[in-house]
C-alpha cells in the first residue's frame, strides 16, 4: 500500500495561503474589512460589489470587526510572540477571553465614537453573544480563506507526478492535513475515483428538495482513498435536538455531512431514510460553520469527536501495514502527526519519501 501525508506545503504550490499568510492576514487591522451576510456567515471584504453591499447590510460587521481587531492587540499584549492565529484561537478558547468581553467591548465603544461611527454600532450589555459570535466569526474567515480556488488550474502541471504516482499504485490512502478542497479539484481534473468516507446511499440527511445529501459514514469502496485529518471547509455538522415543552435541547447525536451547494447546506434536514419521515427539518446555526480543527489543542480534541477519532483510527491503521510513506510539504508542527509516524518507523521498516515544498 502507498500512503501520503500532505502538509501546508503541497496546496502553496497552487498559491494557497500558508500558516504566515493566515498570520499576516489577520494581523493587519481587520477593522471595516468583514461582511456579514443575512445566512450568519462571515466573509472578507474583498468580493464584488453586490457581495459588500449584502455583507454590509446590518451593524456586526463594523463592531464585530472592531472587536476582534481589539482581542488580537490584547492577546500580543499579553503574549509577547509574533502573532499566531492558531494560537490566537487557542487563547480565545482557553485564555478566559469569555470573561474579559465585556470591558474589551467597552473599549471598542469608544474607538467606534472616536471613529465617527453611530452609536447603534456600539455594543450594548456584551457577553456570552458577542463571545460567540467572534468564535464563529473567525472560523468563517479562515474557511473564507482556504475554499477559494487561488491558481490550481494554472499549477496542475505540477501535480502531475502526484497524479501519476496515485495512478501506478493500486491501493493509495492520503492523509491530508490540509483544509482546503485542492486535492478533491485534483481528483476530478484527473478523472480519478476515490473514496473519502461519505456516502448518499440511503442518507438520513436531505436537503429541502428531498435530494440525498453525503454522511460521513467511515466507509471506504475505492482503493484511493482521502482522509482530511483535520477537517475541511466543505464539512458540516448536523445535530440532532429533542424538544421538550417548545425548548430545543441538543442531543449526543450529530453527524458530519457535505451539502451540494448553498441552498442544501441551509435546508439540511433528518429524516427517516427507510420511511423518509422527516424527524428534525432544521439544523441549528452552528451547523452551518466549516468542521475544521483549528488551534494547538487537536491532540486534546481528536478523541472527543467521532468524526477526528475514526480518521485517526484509519491513519494509525494505514502506518501500521504500508510500504511506503510520501510527507508533501508537512513542517512537523503537529505533535501528534509526529508521534504517530515516529511509531511507525521504530516499528517496522517502510520506505519514507519526505518532498520539502516550503
Amino acid at each position: 500500500m502507498n500512503t501520503y501525508i500532505l502538509g501546508a506545503g503541497f496546496s502553496m504550490t497552487a498559491k494557497y495561503p500558508s500558516g504566515n499568510v493566515l498570520n499576516q492576514t489577520f494581523f493587519k487591522k481587520v477593522e471595516n474589512r468583514l461582511l456579514r451576510q443575512s445566512s450568519g456567515e462571515w466573509q472578507w471584504d474583498d468580493y464584488d460589489a453586490a457581495t459588500s453591499n449584502n455583507g454590509r447590510l446590518n451593524y456586526d460587521h463594523i463592531n464585530i470587526s472592531y472587536l476582534l481587531s481589539e482581542l488580537i492587540e490584547v492577546f500580543q499584549r499579553e503574549q509577547y510572540t509574533p502573532f499566531d492565529y492558531e494560537e490566537f484561537y487557542d487563547w480565545l478558547t482557553l485564555g478566559n477571553t469569555e470573561n474579559k468581553i465585556p470591558q474589551i467591548c467597552k473599549n471598542v465603544n469608544q474607538r467606534l465614537k472616536k471613529d465617527n461611527y453611530h452609536s447603534a454600532h456600539s455594543f450594548k450589555n456584551p457577553g456570552r453573544n458577542e463571545y460567540s459570535t467572534i468564535l464563529e466569526c473567525y472560523q468563517y474567515l479562515i474557511a473564507d480563506l482556504l475554499y477559494r480556488p487561488y491558481e490550481r488550474e494554472d499549477k496542475y502541471s505540477l501535480y502531475m507526478p502526484f497524479i501519476k504516482d496515485i495512478l501506478d499504485h493500486q491501493k493509495t490512502h492520503i492523509y491530508s492535513l490540509n483544509h482546503d478542497l485542492l486535492v478533491e479539484y485534483l481528483f476530478a481534473r484527473s478523472g480519478i475515483a476515490y473514496s473519502d468516507g461519505f456516502s448518499d446511499f440511503e442518507s438520513n440527511i436531505v436537503d429541502n428538495q428531498g435530494n440525498e445529501l453525503s454522511v460521513f459514514k467511515n466507509k471506504y469502496e475505492k482503493e484511493t482513498r482521502l482522509y482530511k485529518l483535520h477537517g475541511s471547509v466543505d464539512y458540516y455538522q448536523f445535530s440532532e435536538m429533542n424538544n421538550t415543552n417548545g425548548i430545543y435541547y441538543d442531543t449526543d447525536n450529530k453527524w458530519i455531512f457535505k451539502p451540494l451547494n448553498y441552498l442544501s447546506k441551509h435546508g439540511a434536514t433528518l429524516i427517516n431514510p427507510a420511511t423518509k419521515e422527516v424527524l428534525q427539518h432544521f439544523n441549528y446555526h452552528g451547523g452551518i460553520i466549516p468542521q475544521f480543527l483549528t488551534g494547538k489543542r487537536k491532540i486534546d480534541l481528536i478523541p472527543k469527536h467521532f468524526f477526528y477519532k475514526n480518521l485517526y483510527e484509519s491513519f494509525i491503521e494505514s502506518l501500521a501495514t504500508t510500504e511506503r510513506i510520501v510527507i508533501i510539504g508537512y513542517s512537523y508542527r503537529d505533535v501528534h502527526v509526529n508521534q504517530l509516524i515516529k511509531d511507525c518507523i521504530d516499528k517496522r521498516e517502510c520506505t519514507i519519501v519526505n518532498i520539502n515544498l516550503m
